[in-house]
């Protein structure tokens, strides 16, 4: 799996410490759970995120699979 992120985005930094808190980074984790991080520029056409998440929004998890599991905020009145 891999993670798509932004260093500013507060979303992503929750992604982040629970995928610490978990162990499952790629440089501790040992299962195929694992997940590898990849830092991307926000609006970036040559991004490697486009290819996942076409809106370019991040978080963005990418499963082995083919499943994309991304950040969806919905203001609820």
């Amino acid at each position: 799996m891999k993670l798509f992120y932004t260093p500013n985005s507060p979303y992503t930094r929750i992604a982040r410490v629970a995928i610490i808190e978990l162990n499952l980074c790629v440089g501790v984790a040992r299962r195929s759970d694992r997940i590898e991080t990849q830092k991307v520029i926000a609006r970036d056409p040559n991004s490697d995120l486009l290819n996942y998440n076409p809106t370019g929004k991040v978080p963005t998890l990418a499963t082995d699979d083919g499943f994309i599991y991304k950040y969806e905020y919905e203001k609820t009145t």
